[in-house]
């Protein structure tokens, strides 16, 4: 291979062979001997000083069954093992190089290893048994990491078949989606999240059910998917944003919100009731609705001023369906730090988005109890409660529950001066 880099990006275990011969020696870490897992991979055709060898491969590939889409390879089983052959009919010569085959279109992204697949590759790859060739025995969850905790009692189905049940319920409301989305009271997203996470349920058979079911429900919900692999490739192409700003103007921003404050926002007793209930309800579920993660990082990162790293280590520490991608472009969206953020002068006011999507307070009377019996004219501003009111409710603020940490006003005009002053210096 002459040391050239091939544009290949492959995460999972039981690979080392298939990097050797690549000739990749710039790889990721590989995790799991246990689980060929393809994760994302890609292969530009038409490279310059490879374009008659490209079209020998494009050929074996679509012997193999391989549609090409965009200009990229969508099953990562069919195109591994086509390169294989033809790795083994001309052995040395190259394939399109990195520099030759790099363009500034995105991968196409891969969560999914058919079983199909894995029969078809006996031969490339060593198989595994319930215990390893030198005879010891498979390694627990717990040496690897993880914890043991009870999905059931958190209304997640593990597996293949938890994955299939949920999306089969969801599939009788995407038509609704697009209205239902925004409201955490509702049952009106998918709640795949964590399926798609640990690659219980195929991300293309997602999309796929999508684009066949057409709607502004199913194509809202399509958007969400492609947002999701957005990320991904985000974090594959300019893996700096897991330590730091995407945007230049914003590595030197200042963050002077403190840990009382942090401590205040991770509790759930900032005094704004959505923002507080979304906090509780991801300490007890390991759950947060994407329009609540929007408003609980946008609160943090603006009107608290705390670095939104903080708060992303948070969520990756508590959510169920935490990934790396994701999490992170969320927190530099809302901060607006990101690749493609809220300008930085669109702050949320919490009081308004809850207004506008627990109009009732549903959602907060579930995971905020003080504030059960706050009528729901006062719900999202509890201290605006006059004293009588306090004590028909039963829920005295400063005693009760809290009043609010920051003036969402004063806060948000601390916020613009820090952004601008970063933006002045950059």
């Amino acid at each position: 291979m002459g040391g050239q880099k091939k544009r290949v990006a492959i995460l999972g275990g039981g690979v080392s062979g298939m990097a050797a011969a690549f000739g990749i020696t710039e790889a990721p870490n590989w995790q799991d001997q246990y689980e060929i897992t393809v994760y994302q991979l890609g292969w530009r055709l038409g490279g310059k000083g490879a374009a008659g060898r490209n079209a020998q491969l494009a050929q074996r590939i679509e012997e193999h069954g391989l549609h090409v889409w965009g200009g990229f390879y969508e099953n990562a089983f069919r195109l591994i093992r086509a390169c294989y052959e033809e790795l083994d009919r001309q052995p040395g010569v190259p394939l399109a190089t990195w520099d030759e085959a790099f363009l500034p279109e995105p991968l196409v992204s891969f969560t999914e290893a058919l079983p199909q697949g894995w029969l078809a590759w006996n031969n490339a790859f060593p198989q595994y048994s319930s215990t390893p060739g030198d005879g010891s025995p498979m390694p627990s969850l717990e040496s690897l990491g993880f914890e043991r905790t009870n999905l059931r009692a958190l209304g997640i189905v593990p597996g293949m078949l938890g994955a299939q049940a949920q999306f089969a319920q969801f599939v009788e409301r995407i038509d609704g989606y697009d209205r239902a989305r925004d409201f955490p009271a509702k049952k009106g997203v998918s709640y795949l999240s964590v399926h798609n996470r640990f690659g219980t349920i195929s991300i293309r058979e997602l999309a796929r059910a999508a684009r066949a079911r057409r709607g502004p429900g199913a194509q809202a919900w399509l958007s969400e998917l492609v947002w999701r692999d957005f990320f991904f490739q985000v974090l594959w192409h300019f893996p700096r944003v897991e330590r730091e700003s995407f945007r230049a103007e914003y590595a030197t921003l200042e963050w002077p919100g403190g840990a009382q404050l942090f401590d205040a926002w991770r509790e759930g007793r900032t005094g704004y009731p959505i923002v507080d209930a979304a906090m509780r309800q991801l300490a007890r579920t390991g759950f947060m609705h994407n329009r609540l993660r929007m408003i609980a990082a946008s609160f943090l990162a603006k009107d608290l001023l705390v670095d939104w790293r903080i708060g992303e280590a948070h969520f990756m520490r508590h959510l169920v369906d935490g990934d790396v991608a994701s999490n992170n472009g969320g927190w530099q969206w809302s901060a607006s730090t990101g690749t493609d953020p809220q300008p930085y002068f669109r702050i949320f006011n919490p009081t308004l988005q809850g207004r506008r999507f627990d109009p009732d307070g549903a959602y907060v009377r579930r995971w905020v109890p003080e504030l059960a019996r706050v009528r729901s004219a006062r719900i999202h501003e509890p201290w605006s409660m006059t004293p009588s009111e306090q004590v028909d409710a039963g829920c005295r603020i400063g005693v009760d529950y809290p009043a609010p940490i920051v003036d969402h006003a004063e806060a948000r005009a601390r916020a613009l001066a820090v952004y601008e002053a970063a933006r002045r210096t950059s």
